[in-house]
């Protein structure tokens, strides 16, 4: 019995090892993220979708809007805890984005390029932002 729980303690350690990011020398950051429309602009409200990344990785931290006469800038930033090794799955958070003046003819800016395939960005990325309609 002793043998196992020793064992079991043996693996838990090293396991626990593993996912510190002291131990991998990558230190944990803050990242712009690619997002998209969900609606089409309503008032002062845009309705859009952060690609958060790894669920074993990242994590939302916030949105950073800029308003000027000609533009509406949007960053969704993303906290990543510094892990080499991260599951590949993706998540996406869905963020309600308040403006001080409804969107009209400003131009949205700050989305992130998406890569269509590892290393491959969109060519037409954030340049062409289309509502996902429901």
């Amino acid at each position: 019995m002793r043998r196992v729980t020793l064992l079991a303690a043996l693996l838990l350690g090293t396991s626990t090892l593993g996912c510190s990011s002291s131990s991998t020398g990558i230190s944990p950051s803050i990242t712009a993220v690619h997002w998209e429309l969900n609606a089409a602009p309503s008032g002062t409200e845009l309705l859009i979708t952060g690609y958060t990344g790894s669920s074993s990785c990242d994590s939302f931290d916030r949105v950073d809007v800029a308003e000027s006469d000609s533009a509406v800038d949007i960053q969704v930033l993303v906290r990543s805890n510094g892990n080499a090794a991260c599951t590949s799955d993706m998540r996406m958070e869905a963020i309600t984005v308040g403006l001080d003046a409804p969107l009209g003819t400003r131009e949205l800016t700050g989305c992130r390029p998406f890569e269509i395939e590892p290393g491959v960005i969109d060519p037409e990325g954030c340049g062409r932002i289309v509502p996902r309609l429901p």
